[in-house]
C-alpha cells in the first residue's frame, strides 16, 4: 500500500468526520441560534420565529437529572464505552439522551411560558461520571442509568467494560437562549389595560415543520 493511497484515507476520514460535525444535530442547533438576535419579550409578534434570551424559573415541581441527580429544568447525558483489545481501545459513544419541562423566561421586558414538548436541547457539559475507566469515581447512578436504558457495558466473559458519561443541566434560574414560534394564550393572572396586560400571555413553542431550540451556551446568548 503506497504512502500516497494512504494519505488519501487518512484525508478523506477526516473530511467524512468533519461533515458528520457541521451536520450533527448539536452544530445545526449552534448555528441557528447564533444567526438570530434575541427579541425583547415585550416586542414579539404574534406568529414570528423569534430567539429570546432570559432567566428560567420553574413552574410546579422541577424534575432531577438522571446521573447527578441535581434538580434542573432540562438535561442531556452523553454515554460512552471503551471496548477493544490492546492498543485498538477506544471510547466510543454509544448513547445520547435530554429531556426538559416547562418554564417560564424572564428577561429585562417581560416573561413568556416555553412549552418544551418538541424540544431540542443543547447544554453545555457541567458533570462527569464513570465506572471502571476514565475519570473512575464509581457511579452507581451511572451504571443504573445504563441499564434502564439498555446501554450494554458487559463483555464476552460477563465482566464490565469502561463507562463514563457526560451531563449537562438548566440550573434554576439559568440564564438561556430558546428560539421557537411565538402565540399568546389566556392568562387568568393578567390583570390591567391593553393587549399584553388583559388576559394575554406570551408562549414560545416549536413551529410546525421544527423543534423548539434551547441552549445554556453564553455564547448564544447575543
Amino acid at each position: 500500500m503506497s504512502l500516497a493511497f494512504i494519505g488519501v484515507a487518512v484525508v478523506a476520514l477526516g473530511a467524512i468526520a468533519g461533515f458528520k460535525w457541521w451536520f450533527s444535530s448539536e452544530q445545526v442547533t449552534r448555528r441557528a441560534l447564533a444567526a438570530v438576535t434575541a427579541t425583547p419579550v415585550s416586542q414579539v409578534q404574534e406568529g414570528a420565529i423569534v430567539k429570546l434570551v432570559g432567566r428560567a424559573t420553574p413552574v410546579g415541581a422541577t424534575m432531577k437529572a438522571p446521573i447527578s441527580e441535581r434538580a434542573c429544568l432540562a438535561w442531556n447525558v452523553t454515554i460512552e464505552v471503551r471496548r477493544g483489545s490492546g492498543s485498538k481501545k477506544r471510547w466510543r459513544e454509544v448513547h445520547r439522551n435530554d429531556g426538559a419541562q416547562g418554564f417560564m423566561l424572564q428577561d429585562e421586558t417581560g416573561r413568556a411560558r416555553i412549552d418544551v414538548t418538541r424540544a431540542r436541547v443543547v447544554l453545555g457539559e457541567d458533570h462527569r461520571a464513570s465506572h471502571g475507566g476514565g475519570w473512575s469515581n464509581g457511579s452507581d447512578e451511572l451504571l443504573a442509568y445504563c441499564a434502564e436504558h439498555g446501554v450494554d457495558t458487559s463483555t464476552f466473559f460477563g465482566g464490565r467494560v469502561p463507562v463514563r458519561s457526560r451531563e449537562g443541566v438548566i440550573d434554576l434560574c439559568e440564564r438561556v437562549a430558546v428560539m421557537g414560534v411565538a402565540r399568546f394564550e389566556d392568562d387568568p393572572s393578567a390583570s390591567g389595560d391593553g393587549y399584553r396586560s388583559v388576559g394575554k400571555r406570551l408562549v414560545l413553542e416549536a413551529p410546525a415543520d421544527a423543534p423548539l431550540l434551547l441552549s445554556d451556551h453564553l455564547d448564544l446568548q447575543n
